[in-house]
């Protein structure tokens, strides 16, 4: 029988010849049984013991048995040993604090409980293991206090988790492509610059010029590789006294405080220079330049958005200026910015508010004059702002990234206008519609002209569909796949604004054009000008020899109607001869007689 009542066995006694136990041999068997019971419950526990050594032992978790008193561990399974590089006698002799350090630094207070630590008997808390090898671990532990003093204490080794950690935060706060900073990371940085008022904060944003031929040419790989090298030269330029980061694609930002206006902008000329200078690869050899712009609290801003949105403007002035220069933002700026985000606030409702309408400026044939078609030009009437110039809202919505909304709009207005007019019996003509590059470069365009066309019951072939050059270039494999299908549909296509952009006789061919429209500054000095008279001439020549008919829009005077009719300019249009009104205005040109004036 066990101490605590268990029956254990049973005693059996045997002899060679039948008889009974006699009564000294029973009394031996009662004093034999209390014996034997505890050699029973002893081996058991002998195997308990040698279970759970063997557990611990073979544990990947350290078990540990701590005197806070002599800060000495008095037990520890072999864990310990195999985490810390530790042998166990160097373990017995160590107090235990030389090694287990707290998890923040050295000034960290120390998460170890003490003697008769107040609070509850169970601690959990992080150290960091200094090993004897001079690595570090972390540990993570969870210790109860026992009655004697004592620390029964389990620590899980956590330090791939803490590299885990480590890594997602720096992958979320770093760009993975350069190694700086995100720009989130330096706006809060300008949060806490930004608190004390007394010296100006700057930031300085540095857009590569042309990036994206980089990356077009030599492939996204090796723009990447620049891109990690122009980091590198940034950092060194702006030094320890200023913070730069990654922007957003090809741009960076620098955020110094206190800095002198002049220091600044040898700061930004140093900046500058850096890019410019040539950079080599494995296999190519570069030359880029930047452009810069700079602002400053309080003058420009004192919020990270209003500083960061003031240097963007300053950069882009800079590349309108000619590209490799550096920019101040300027009070000029600073109210044509503030007058765009007005505009950009109503912009996005105008449709919605049946704010915009549709004008029409008659297109004529040079020869005779008559009428042959109009272009429909987008007008917005604000009710805030009343009447917006195309020239202010245009460039707001195509930043806000708004044109291939508006110009869905305008696409079905100007094809209703189209069937109105066959309604009451107009024909022989075509109307002209807009699109810009976004609707271009954005999927489905040829899917919506379709649609318009079928919805108001228009023939295609009474819509002409104008773009720009620079529109073109953006991407001229699908803007080529994109005419082509238009071009099946059976619209015409006219190259507006020709000679102000990028576009190479290379490239014209290849794009189903059916017009080429010269651009109104070469129209402005005409007859006079001996320049725009020959370019004029030259564009008119081309068009014909690649089977297109050439417009000329801007005519302003009958000298210019004249010479460009002399010239062979197969359409004109201009306010000469007839400036572009509302529908009702308009139609009335259906009415004129054809060789008119």
């Amino acid at each position: 029988m066990a101490s605590h009542g268990e029956v254990l066995g049973t005693f059996a006694v045997y002899y060679r010849e039948q008889r009974e136990p006699r009564l000294e041999e029973l009394h031996d068997i009662d004093r034999m049984l209390p014996i034997t019971g505890i050699a029973i419950e002893s081996a058991r526990l002998v195997g308990r013991l040698r279970e759970r050594n063997r557990f611990f032992e073979l544990s990947l978790e350290i078990f540990c048995i701590l005197d806070p008193r002599s800060e000495r561990i008095v037990q520890f399974n072999p864990s310990l040993p195999r985490v810390t590089g530790y042998s166990t006698e160097e373990l017995m002799s160590m107090n235990y604090r030389d090694f287990l350090r707290p998890d923040d630094g050295p000034d960290a207070p120390d998460p170890l409980p003490g003697p008769a630590s107040p609070g509850p008997q169970v601690h959990e808390f992080v150290t960091r293991c200094l090993c004897k090898d001079g690595s570090r671990h972390w540990l993570e532990w969870v210790s109860f206090a026992a009655p004697d003093g004592m620390l029964y204490a389990v620590a899980r080794d956590i330090t791939e988790r803490r590299q885990a950690q480590v890594e997602l935060a720096y992958a979320a706060s770093h760009d993975a492509v350069t190694g700086l900073p995100h720009h989130r990371m330096l706006e809060r940085a300008l949060v806490a610059m930004l608190r004390d008022a007394a010296a100006p904060v700057w930031v300085l944003i540095v857009g590569l010029d042309r990036f994206q031929v980089v990356n077009e040419s030599v492939g996204h790989a090796t723009g990447d590789d620049v891109l990690k090298r122009l980091a590198g030269r940034l950092r060194v330029a702006v030094g320890e006294q200023s913070q730069v980061a990654r922007f957003a694609g090809d741009k960076f930002v620098v955020a110094v405080r206190g800095m002198s206006r002049q220091g600044v902008l040898e700061l930004a000329e140093r900046l500058r220079a850096a890019v410019a200078a040539p950079i080599e690869g494995q296999d190519y050899r570069l030359l880029l330049t930047a452009s810069v712009g700079c602002s400053h609290s309080p003058d420009h801003g004192t919020n990270p958005e209003s500083l960061l949105r003031s240097a963007d403007a300053a950069m882009s002035q800079a590349k309108r200026d000619g590209r490799d220069r550096v920019s101040e933002f300027s009070i000029g700026q600073m109210r044509a910015l503030e007058q765009r985000l007005i505009l950009g606030s109503h912009l996005r409702d105008a449709i919605r508010d049946g704010e915009l309408e549709l004008y029409y400026q008659p297109q004529h044939r040079g020869g005779d004059r008559a009428l042959t078609g109009f272009e429909a030009l987008l007008r917005w009437n604000s009710r805030q702002l009343g009447r917006v110039l195309p020239g202010d809202f245009i460039p707001v919505a195509e930043a806000l990234g708004l044109m291939p909304e508006i110009g869905e709009w305008v696409l079905d207005a100007a094809c209703r206008q189209v069937r109105a007019w066959l309604d009451r019996g107009h024909r022989d003509f075509n109307l002209a519609v807009n699109i810009s590059a976004q609707q271009l470069q954005r999927p489905g365009l040829v899917d919506k002209v379709a649609a318009a066309l079928r919805r108001h019951a228009v023939p295609p072939s009474m819509l002409d569909i104008e773009m720009t050059e620079s529109s073109l270039m953006e991407n001229v494999a699908m803007i080529r796949r994109v005419l082509t299908e238009l071009k099946a549909l059976g619209t015409l296509l006219s190259l507006d604004d020709f000679g102000t952009g990028y576009s190479s006789l290379a490239y014209l061919k290849q794009f189903p054009i059916d017009k080429l429209k010269i651009d109104q500054s070469f129209v402005r000095g005409l007859p006079t000008g001996a320049d725009d008279a020959a370019i004029a001439r030259a564009i008119i020549t081309l068009g014909h020899q690649l089977r297109m008919m050439v417009a000329a829009e801007g005519v302003e005077t009958q000298a210019q109607a004249d010479f460009l009719t002399e010239a062979g300019c197969d359409e004109l249009q201009g306010n000469h001869l007839g400036a572009a009104s509302p529908v009702q205005e308009a139609e009335k040109h259906f009415s004129v007689s054809q060789g008119a004036c």
